[in-house]
């Protein structure tokens, strides 16, 4: 942890967590149209694309505020405005609210930059007197206890799914999306199981250690399968009152879609994949799953539904494929 030379931040924020199409973007869209709650409209992407890579002594200032531009500001243009969801002038106004003149402002601190990263975001958007920062940020589970240390008034909620659905979601943005990366279905299976695999192994840890009225966990299936019932839940961990506009998920109040890599325009909460992933992953892949998740998939109440030498027989399949992609070296090779 990189902790040591940070200062605090006295910011009421609340971080969403959770592996890739978990559900985090839904959970944070559904918040944005609440009043108590600056919801900022994406992944904040300072945690994972800054830090702790540029925090380190070799950049520069200069360095890192050109890195927070590119991460920040240019990635918002991108994603908000060509959609129209982010107009050119707010966009301005919150590049130059994060890059004022500022003696006091230090680009190494995380505290810092995610204090001003959201403070730029309210400033723009007009938003006073609101109760809860809302930042989300895939896999920041595993930040924990940095961000907790950072912010002494944080609380996260870490959202969950059945590991055999969120593989069967993430490959069905292989070869429209995942693909541009170099990636298939392989190595988004293996990226899942390593990093999955931490995330709800270290949920555990978190709701032991920071306690259940700092860190939420919230099933993708509940939240899908009774919104209201859940979100309600999500109201009294943060301490606020339900308010019907949680129920329909907006980006800066307008209507939108979602993410998912279906092609399917839903504009409203839909439970329509949950269990599907008999339909949409081999059996081979969901056996390798259950073996690499199944104690964690029983923790979290995901049944297994394949036998040991099942999953043992498929997960020797996937290592033969890692281990020659990622680990193998022939010494045996003619030079």
């Amino acid at each position: 942890m990189v902790t040591s030379a940070m200062e605090k931040s006295d910011m009421p924020i609340l971080f969403l967590g959770g592996h890739r199409k978990c559900g985090t973007t839904l959970l944070l869209n559904m918040l944005d149209g609440h009043p108590d709650f600056s919801t900022y409209p994406q992944d904040i992407n300072t945690l994972y694309a800054y830090f702790p890579q540029f925090i380190a002594e070799e950049y520069s200032d200069k360095d890192r505020l050109a890195r927070l531009d590119r991460v920040i500001f240019q990635d918002l243009a991108d994603q908000l405005s060509t959609s129209r969801q982010m107009s050119p002038s707010m966009l301005k106004v919150m590049r130059d609210y994060f890059f004022k003149t500022d003696d006091k402002f230090d680009s190494s601190d995380m505290a810092q930059v995610i204090t001003r990263q959201m403070k730029c975001f309210e400033y723009a958007n007009e938003q006073k007197n609101t109760r809860w920062a809302v930042a989300k940020e895939t896999s920041s589970e595993i930040y924990a206890g940095d961000l907790f240390t950072w912010f002494p008034n944080a609380k996260m909620i870490q959202i969950i799914r059945d590991p055999r659905d969120n593989y069967a979601a993430l490959k069905a943005g292989v070869s429209k999306y995942y693909s541009r990366f170099g990636d298939d279905n392989g190595t988004v299976l293996c990226s899942m199981i390593n990093r999955y695999v931490h995330g709800l192994q270290v949920g555990i840890t978190n709701r032991d250690r920071f306690g259940l009225d700092r860190y939420m966990t919230l099933r993708f299936e509940d939240l899908v399968s009774d919104p209201k019932n859940e979100i309600n839940k999500v109201m009294s961990f943060l301490g606020t009152d339900f308010s019907p506009a949680l129920l329909t998920p907006t980006i800066l109040g307008q209507s939108t879609s979602g993410n998912n890599h279906d092609g399917e325009q839903l504009f409203s909460i839909s439970a329509a994949n949950v269990g599907r992933w008999k339909e949409r992953i081999s059996e081979t892949e969901a056996q390798v799953i259950e073996f690499h998740f199944g104690s964690l998939m029983q923790e979290y109440g995901y049944p297994l539904c394949f036998s040991p030498a099942q999953r043992a027989d498929a997960a020797a399949q996937l290592y033969q494929f890692s281990n020659y992609k990622y680990y193998y070296f022939d010494r045996f090779a003619d030079n």
